[in-house]
C-alpha cells in the first residue's frame, strides 16, 4: 500500500475507473452525476486505518468546501446485511466515524435514486455550500 496522500489518491481514482457497480442504482446515480457535472470518486476509502468505502465521495476543497459520501443500500425489500442487528450496528460504526471525520453522509434506496430524489438532494446539497 502506497505511504503518501498523492499515492493513494492515485490508486483510488484508478480503482473508481475500473470498479463494476454492485447495483443498477450505483450505475444510474453515477450517469446522474455526469449529467450534472459533478465530479465523484467510487468505492472510495475515507480512513486508512479501516477497509470502509463509501459508494460515492464527492469534496469540494476551498473556502465553504465541502465533503459529501453517498451510500446506496440495496436488499431493503429483501432483508439484505444492512437490515440485520450485526449489519446494521457495523453501519453505524463506519457512519459515524465518517461524520467525525468531517463527512456529510447521504443515504439512498435504489427507488430514491430512480425517482431523482437522491440527484435533487445531492445538487441541493452542492448549492448550499
Amino acid at each position: 500500500m502506497s505511504d503518501t496522500y498523492a499515492e493513494r489518491r492515485k490508486e483510488e481514482v484508478r480503482h473508481a475507473m475500473t470498479h463494476v457497480p454492485d447495483s443498477q442504482a450505483e450505475e444510474m446515480l453515477a450517469l446522474h452525476l455526469r449529467a450534472h457535472k459533478i465530479f465523484y470518486l467510487r468505492e472510495f476509502q475515507f480512513t486508512p486505518d479501516r477497509k470502509w468505502r463509501f459508494d460515492f465521495a464527492i469534496t469540494r476543497l476551498g473556502k465553504g468546501g465541502r465533503k459529501i459520501a453517498i451510500e446506496i443500500n440495496g436488499g431493503g425489500w429483501k432483508r439484505g446485511r444492512h437490515h440485520t442487528a450485526t449489519g446494521s450496528e457495523a453501519d453505524w460504526e463506519k457512519l459515524n466515524c465518517a461524520q467525525l471525520l468531517g463527512w456529510a453522509v447521504l443515504q439512498y434506496s435504489a427507488r430514491q435514486v430512480r425517482s431523482g430524489v437522491a440527484i435533487d438532494q445531492i445538487v441541493g446539497a452542492l448549492e448550499s455550500v
